[in-house]
């Protein structure tokens, strides 16, 4: 129908609005976010919600990965504390969902869907490292134990582990193999740890994880053999 024919039935004609489309580069900051996406992200056809523990990870939401939501997607996240034992950053928007979804990220349960590190990000290694940093930070860990003897003092273990089924834990087996490191994989758990001295360390200095629990427990845990 014409504008001349809606006169005539008194019909007024108003123009959809243009979807929104985001162009997002692809650096080492949207590694990192896409790498925390996987980690503990959660994509929805019209939104995506970053869930962390309110007793380890409310800095990290708060200080680091809203700030890298606004440079990265330029859109502002809320930031939610109503659950009982964890906060999130929640981002209504469709046209953000779709972009990253573009990129390689699932919308909805991401085992079943298969959730991998996009080939985009495994072809270059600064952005490897940096999507490491970011499963890392929200789906890894150190923990460690006291040495039997006759070795002495504590031990430093470096940790991804993504629930049974998931891709990610070959993918990040992988591009730590890659990277250099020695990673042992644990199929019984579905899980690539690091427990090389030399390779804990090298893997704190070089990813450079962003959330300071990390570095808490790796001041707690490591130690060198004696």
């Amino acid at each position: 129908m014409s504008a001349t024919e809606a006169k005539r039935f008194n019909y007024v004609l108003r123009k959809e609005p243009q979807e929104q489309t985001l162009k997002l580069r692809k650096d080492a900051a949207l590694a990192e976010f896409l790498g925390i996406c996987l980690g503990d992200g959660n994509l929805e056809p019209h939104w995506l919600a970053i869930f962390g523990d309110k007793a380890n990870d409310t800095i990290y939401l708060k200080c680091h990965v809203a700030p890298l939501i606004r440079r990265t997607l330029k859109l502002n996240p809320k930031f939610k504390a109503n659950r009982p034992d964890e906060n999130f950053l929640v981002l209504n928007s469709t046209a953000a969902v779709r972009a990253l979804h573009q990129l390689g990220l699932p919308i909805g349960d991401k085992i079943k869907n298969g959730a991998r590190i996009p080939k985009w990000i495994r072809a270059r290694r600064r952005l490897l490292e940096a999507c490491l940093r970011g499963l890392f930070d929200t789906d890894g860990c150190v923990y460690g134990f006291c040495r039997r003897p006759p070795a002495r003092g504590r031990k430093a273990i470096i940790s991804f582990e993504f629930g049974v089924g998931s891709r990610l834990t070959g993918d990040v087996h992988r591009a730590l193999c890659r990277l250099g490191y020695s990673p042992r994989m644990m199929p019984h758990r579905n899980e690539s740890r690091l427990a090389v001295n030399s390779d804990i360390v090298s893997f704190m200095n070089r990813i450079k994880p962003s959330n300071s629990k990390h570095w808490d427990n790796f001041r707690r845990w490591y130690g060198p053999v004696v």
